[in-house]
């Protein structure tokens, strides 16, 4: 059954609710939905509901049926993702895998060596659109809670108000230092990952990420794009808290 995020805070069971254009749009025209269509409607706290879709006073509208006791799966361990802005789409296939992997959340910034550096309009423009892929990304894989996303203009303004037990950053000169590695060492419960952009961190962000007690780490011994590795670190993250199965060493 599809699911649909909408924006009413609270709802109860037999309460109408309005539906954006675009979740109409998707309803009517992309699944050929008609009255009376069900659907899993779920509220920003992650509350779920079968609803239908109907008609009232000549408008389409949800229509919430009952409340539906779901069992949310969340992962061992939260990951926050603060990656370098890109260019073009590549930002889009960052959100897109990494909330279909489990991060609970992006902090988009602008680095130095960023090739993007668009102006504040320009960065709200590709905060919607990301937040956007992130919602379709969520009802593909079936999430209560959409990761949030976000776009700040530095490095230092992504990790202001970020609360983790542990930091790291993905750093090609410290090839050695496996980032799998050091979570299955230090077994952190909530975690911050950063990747640099195509040209990598400039001197001022790698002294900032240090002094702010950031560890630089590797992914291997290859050199990954810049998507790439916000893709692999996320998995790595998931695979070495056990979301991804058991990791521990038995002895033959």
């Amino acid at each position: 059954m599809h699911r649909i995020f909408v924006g009413v805070s609270s709802l109860g069971e037999g309460e109408d609710f309005r539906l954006t254009k675009k979740d109409l749009h998707y309803l009517i025209h992309v699944l050929r939905a008609r009255e009376g269509y069900k659907f899993i409607a779920v509220t920003p706290s992650g509350e779920s509901f079968l609803a239908e879709l109907a008609r009232k006073e000549g408008e389409w509208v949800g229509r919430a049926i009952e409340r539906l006791r779901v069992r949310v799966t969340r992962p061992p361990a939260e990951v926050f993702l603060v990656p370098a802005l890109l260019k073009g789409e590549k930002n889009e296939l960052v959100v897109q895998k990494t909330v279909e992997i489990g991060v609970s959340s992006i902090g988009f910034f602008v680095g130095e060596r960023s090739v993007p550096q668009p102006d504040e309009a320009g960065l709200r423009r590709r905060e919607q659109r990301l937040r956007t892929v992130a919602k379709e990304a969520a009802r593909q894989c079936g999430l209560a809670v959409v990761p949030e996303v976000q776009i700040r203009r530095s490095l230092a303004e992504s990790l202001a108000n970020i609360g983790c037990d542990r930091g790291y950053f993905l750093d090609e000169l410290h090839s050695k230092d496996l980032l799998f590695s050091r979570l299955v060492e230090q077994k952190p419960i909530r975690i911050c990952v950063v990747v640099g952009p195509e040209g990598s961190f400039s001197d001022s962000e790698r002294s900032l990420l240090v002094s702010k007690g950031f560890l630089p780490s590797s992914l291997g011994p290859r050199i990954l794009r810049a998507e790439t590795a916000s893709i692999v670190a996320v998995t790595v993250c998931m695979v070495a808290v056990g979301d991804m199965g058991d990791v521990s060493v038995r002895d033959s």
